[in-house]
């Protein structure tokens, strides 16, 4: 968990950041989510903005931060929110020193951080349960922990696409006829399943050309 609060006399909030699931025994975990309790929305950046002095300077997905394995742990998230007034904020978050471990051989994920930007360069690093001051014109980055993978990291695994990623440029080749352009989605198939025994179930065919799709007249 991320929480993180802040406020002052006229104005209080507290929030949840969300982080990278574990991936499991045959999945990815997901990207940006809550873990461990129910998964609770952010208010949207223009609505905090207009009823709180901040500004939502930077709030993205972490790409390629969580744990490696045969599946890899969701990505984390990083977010900066600069403040317009001075305001008391307090953070109580997990995995700042010990990072979220793997298993079955999987990597552990990255541990989060707590960052504060003062106004005269500096960059204060939090515990991760902390509390500060921030002055007009400071910012508070939160930088999420992520989940382990699992299962070993194998060599023909470790920088492997998900299915998705590999049948894209298969669809796009499909459609553009260009023909017999690497593999199919089935052989990408068999690929990913491999490392646990393989599949047999599904016949491997060239790349067939779709072809475009007819013009719509006005």
């Amino acid at each position: 968990m991320n929480n993180l609060t802040w406020g002052n006399a006229t104005h209080q909030y507290y929030e949840t950041i969300c982080s990278g699931a574990p991936a499991g025994p045959g999945f990815d975990g997901a990207s940006g989510v809550h873990t461990h309790m129910t998964n609770s929305r952010l208010t949207d950046p223009e609505v905090l903005e207009f009823r709180f002095p901040v500004v939502l300077e930077d709030f993205h997905i972490r790409r390629g931060s969580g744990g490696r394995g045969t599946w890899h742990a969701g990505d984390g998230t990083q977010r900066t929110v600069r403040f317009r007034e001075r305001m008391d904020l307090a953070i109580l978050s997990g995995h700042r020193r010990v990072p979220p471990f793997g298993l079955e051989g999987g990597e552990p994920g990255q541990l989060g951080r707590n960052l504060v930007r003062r106004n005269d360069g500096r960059i204060e690093e939090l515990q991760g349960c902390d509390q500060t001051v921030l002055e007009a014109g400071e910012a508070i980055i939160i930088i999420t922990p992520t989940g382990g993978g699992y299962g070993a990291a194998l060599a023909d695994a470790r920088d492997a696409r998900s299915t998705e990623a590999e049948s894209r440029p298969i669809s796009n080749g499909a459609i553009d006829g260009e023909r017999n352009r690497g593999p199919s989605l089935a052989d990408a198939i068999h690929r990913r399943f491999r490392p646990f025994g393989g599949i047999d179930d599904l016949p491997t065919h060239p790349t067939v050309s779709l072809g475009r799709p007819p013009a719509l007249k006005p």
